[in-house]
């Protein structure tokens, strides 16, 4: 196999890796939409599962780390493929690609800000 076929594969493989980790944070959202609307719904306190929600929001933490190292990643194999002369392709249409001047996810949630009602 060829750098170019490598690169290929590396470029198809590196798609369904973030494809897969989009569906894993869409999925748990959906998941906590559940969680809550059910919750309401059922007549429960708001206190009756919170400790499971707290724990899926954790997790949806994690994948969004995830999500911006794979997205890292991908900026990387880019630099390395450009700078070993590997072309590569896919056989149908990509995604396009942010601008530069588009903040980059980074995996990390921004500042929370704290409001607060004036009696």
């Amino acid at each position: 196999m060829n750098k170019h076929q490598v690169g290929t594969q590396a470029a198809r493989q590196l798609r369904t890796t973030e494809r897969k980790i989009d569906e894993a944070i869409a999925e748990a959202m959906m998941l906590g939409h559940q969680m809550v609307l059910g919750r309401s719904e059922a007549g429960f306190a708001a206190a009756v599962g919170q400790d499971a929600l707290t724990s899926l929001i954790g997790g949806l933490e994690l994948l969004s780390h995830a999500r911006g190292a794979v997205i890292k990643t991908h900026d990387n194999l880019l630099s390395v493929a450009e700078q070993q002369g590997v072309r590569w392709s896919f056989d149908g249409p990509t995604e396009s690609k942010p601008d530069d001047r588009i903040r980059k996810p980074t995996g990390v949630a921004p500042d929370v800000v704290t409001l607060s009602v004036a009696a």
